[in-house]
């Protein structure tokens, strides 16, 4: 009998405790919103970014993150900027805030408004967005072989079409087939016929413009290897009759592979040269671009290439990140301004006619290379 009375004890007990339990449970807002009703026609206060909600803009540019603050934002069913349309799948929308991305699509007509609709009503505020241009930068090797593929660098290829079907790269008047188009560039295939001094002309739907420098430009050519007439480096000269020589640009080239100490001096180009255009591009060295080939096997890290008309001007690519061309060649383009860092041509030491000029590598730490370099010239800007 006892026993029984005990385990009564027991069960009233935890019939206690759970009734006491049950007391502490919490009873949640049955009103909570959640802000993904809407209850009238949109309404639009203010634009701002997404990322800074406090500051109120009136314009925008494509690809920009933008938020619209207001009331009744959501069960939306169509948004246009100009007359672009938004992807749905792209915004985020409570009732009191709306967040999108700008398309990075031209309008076709521009009327400078967004128009949010859902399915209590719609409005219409006034947001321009600015439109970038088509930019040309020029060839990334303007001495790339025909057959090749090479790319026109600038941006925005692909927001003015600038893509196989809808646009056009002529060579001249020879038109090259496009083979990729990115924002950055346009790859192309140089056409049969392409001949040297060759313009480029970019044509798209809206667009159409030349970009600067030229094909196999040799303008202003004063060094290209072929021709060398200097007092030093002639050992680096190459044929490419060892098996590791990369393809050259242009006949013979200059391959410097070896390892450089902390601070050494290494000149491999050397000699006078005839003052060209009648001393103009260093009477006015703003007009003229210091152009060259380039080639790496193995990335620059902290070495300077000294490109030296008596100014001490050194070209230093792998300064802050590494300059890796991965075997390819390029070109490099180096306002002239820059290079003389302000000397003007009766600055200049000359020989019978002839200005003198120099290339080194020095500087750095301790490095093992293997860049070559071809076609050293200054040519005009286009």
């Amino acid at each position: 009998m006892k026993i029984i009375n005990i385990t009564y004890s027991i069960i009233f007990a935890g019939l206690v405790f759970l009734a006491t339990a049950c007391s502490d449970v919490v009873t949640y807002n049955d009103g909570y919103d959640d802000q993904l009703a809407s209850y009238g026609p949109p309404s639009v206060s203010r634009i701002t970014t997404a990322k800074d909600t406090a500051t109120i803009i009136t314009e925008s540019s494509l690809a920009e993150m933008i938020t619209l603050h207001g009331n009744n934002l959501t069960d939306v069913t169509s948004i246009f900027i100009n007359d672009v349309e938004v992807d749905l799948s792209t915004i985020y929308a409570v009732r009191t805030r709306l967040t999108l991305p700008v398309p990075r699509i031209l309008p076709m007509e521009a009327d400078n408004k967004i128009k949010v609709t859902t399915k209590l009503g719609t409005v219409s505020v006034p947001l321009t967005v600015n439109v970038p241009p088509l930019a040309l930068s020029g060839l990334d090797n303007e001495y790339a072989a025909v057959g090749d593929t090479v790319n026109v660098n600038g941006a925005n290829f692909d927001l003015y079409e600038i893509v196989d079907g809808k646009g056009k790269v002529y060579f001249g008047d020879i038109e090259a087939k496009i083979d990729t188009t990115t924002a950055e560039y346009v790859a192309v295939i140089v056409p049969q016929g392409a001949t040297q001094g060759d313009r480029i002309h970019v044509v798209g739907p809206l667009a159409d413009m030349y970009a600067p420098g030229r094909y196999m430009d040799n303008r202003g050519l004063f060094q290209d290897i072929d021709h060398y007439q200097g007092w030093t480096g002639q050992n680096w000269f190459t044929d490419v009759s060892r098996p590791d020589d990369p393809k050259p640009c242009s006949g013979l080239y200059t391959r410097i592979n070896r390892t450089l100490g902390p601070w050494e001096w290494f000149d491999f180009i050397a000699s006078w040269y005839p003052v060209f255009d009648g001393t103009d591009c260093f009477d006015n060295p703003e007009k003229y671009d210091y152009k060259f080939e380039v080639l790496t096997l193995i990335p620059l890290k902290t070495k300077g290439i000294g490109l030296i008309f008596q100014t001490g001007y050194y070209w230093e690519p792998g300064k802050i990140v590494e300059f890796n061309t991965n075997g390819k060649w390029k070109t490099i383009t180096v306002p002239l301004e820059v290079v003389m860092n302000g000397m003007k041509e009766t600055n200049l030491p000359h020989e019978n006619g002839h200005v003198g000029f120099q290339i080194n590598i020095a500087g750095g730490e301790s490095e093992t290379i293997d860049i070559s370099f071809d076609n050293f010239r200054i040519t005009p800007k286009d």
